[in-house]
C-alpha cells in the first residue's frame, strides 16, 4: 500500500510538473504574442492576465483588453476574453469572447453585445491556420437596432490547393429596425498569395481572388451570387452605419 500512494504521489507531481511547464509556455506565448503586434505598431493594453483549468485545461483570461490596429481603423475592447485549451492540444484553442465589446472596423463604430461567441481555431505546427469556426447565438447593436441570431462563420484550406480556403457564412436571422430581412447563407472560395498564419494581425498574405460559389439572402438563392453581393452588400453596409 505504501509503495502504490509513493507511486502515485511521483505520478501527481510529475504531471503537476507538466501542467506548470505547460502554464509557463502559454504565458510566454501571450507575452511574444503581445510584444510582435506592439512591434507592428499595435496598441495593445490589458488589466490582467490570469491562467487556470487544472488537471485538464490551460485556460487563459484577460480582462479589460483593447487592442487597436497602427491606422486606428480596425479596433475592439472587451471586458473579457478566454482563451481555452486541453494541456495535451496545443494545435487547437477556443476563443469566448466577453459582452459587451466595442468595436471598430473602418467607419464602422459601435457597441456590441453577445450570447456565446465562440471561435474554435485549429493550428499547426509551422503556424499556419487549419479549420477557423466562429459562431454564436446571437449579435446585437444595440444602438442602432440590429441584431443576428444563428450566426456560422467558418475559413478551412480547401483540398489539394495551396492559398485555395473555402468560406462559409450562415446567419439564420437578421433583424434591421425589428424587421427580419434573413436568412443568409454564403460560400465561396478565398484565395491567398501564402498561406494563412496565426500571424495575421503582422504578416496578412494578399488576397488575390474571391469567388463566390452560392449566396442566399432571405430564402432565396440568386444565379449570380458575384453580382448579388455587389448589390446587396454595400446597401447592408451602409444601412449598419446609418445613427
Amino acid at each position: 500500500m505504501r509503495i502504490l500512494i509513493l507511486i502515485l504521489l511521483i505520478a501527481a507531481g510529475l504531471y503537476g510538473g507538466y501542467w506548470y511547464l505547460g502554464v509557463r509556455d502559454a504565458r510566454a506565448d501571450m507575452a511574444l504574442f503581445i510584444e510582435g503586434l506592439e512591434d507592428a505598431g499595435w496598441r495593445v493594453e490589458e488589466d490582467g492576465l490570469s491562467i487556470a483549468g487544472f488537471p485538464s485545461r490551460i485556460d487563459t483570461t484577460l480582462t479589460d483588453l483593447s487592442v487597436t490596429a497602427p491606422d486606428g481603423g480596425f479596433g475592439f475592447r472587451v471586458g473579457r476574453l478566454d482563451i481555452l485549451r486541453l494541456v495535451y492540444r496545443r494545435d487547437r484553442e477556443i476563443i469566448a469572447v466577453g459582452s459587451p465589446a466595442h468595436v471598430i472596423v473602418g467607419g464602422f463604430d459601435a457597441d456590441v453585445e453577445s450570447e456565446r461567441l465562440l471561435a474554435s481555431i485549429d493550428v499547426a505546427g509551422s503556424g499556419e491556420l487549419g479549420e477557423v469556426v466562429a459562431t454564436a447565438d446571437r449579435i446585437t447593436l444595440p444602438e442602432l437596432d440590429r441584431e443576428a441570431s444563428g450566426i456560422i462563420a467558418a475559413i478551412r484550406p480547401a483540398t489539394g490547393v495551396s492559398g485555395d480556403y473555402d468560406v462559409y457564412v450562415s446567419i439564420e436571422s437578421l433583424l434591421l429596425n425589428a424587421e427580419e430581412i434573413g436568412p443568409l447563407l454564403l460560400e465561396a472560395t478565398l484565395t491567398t498569395d501564402a498561406p494563412l498564419t496565426r500571424d495575421l494581425a503582422t504578416d496578412m498574405p494578399a488576397i488575390t481572388g474571391f469567388e463566390i460559389r452560392q449566396f442566399e439572402f432571405g430564402g432565396e438563392a440568386s444565379e449570380s451570387p458575384s453580382d448579388a453581393v455587389e448589390t446587396i452588400l454595400p446597401g447592408l453596409l451602409a444601412e449598419a452605419q446609418r445613427q
